[in-house]
């Protein structure tokens, strides 16, 4: 596969901010997140890096890439610190902390093994 070594990076890379997101946003409420200004601060930030390493997977341009859709949907997340600079509804980016990111982590994991066995 060509590219194979850049692809396995980025995807380490979202997995690993997605576990960290995951486990520093555990047990914690909607409430508690819009209330907390450092932890919307690095939620934005950490979703804002999904989003761009998902752009990078994306500009490899692999025709063999599966689950596009979903690096398409997480690139999406770079504009993810103007949301936040915009004051604008924290639910959206709550939601996809605490249901789509535990799908993508999923995925990813199962796109990571294929890559590793090629």
């Amino acid at each position: 596969m060509e590219h194979k070594t850049e692809l396995y990076q980025h995807q380490n890379f979202i997995l690993q901010i997605i576990h960290q997101t995951l486990a520093e946003t555990n047990g914690v409420s909607f409430e508690e997140f819009q209330q907390n200004e450092q932890m919307k601060e690095m939620l934005y930030s950490q979703i804002q890096e999904i989003g761009q390493a998902a752009q990078e997977v994306i500009n490899l341009n692999l025709s063999t890439l599966d689950n596009q859709e979903i690096y398409k949907i997480m690139s999406s997340f770079r504009n993810a610190r103007y949301h936040q600079e915009a004051e604008l509804d924290h639910g959206p980016v709550w939601d996809i902390v605490k249901n789509d990111l535990p799908r993508f982590e999923q995925i990813l994991e199962n796109d990571i093994q294929e890559v590793e066995s090629y």
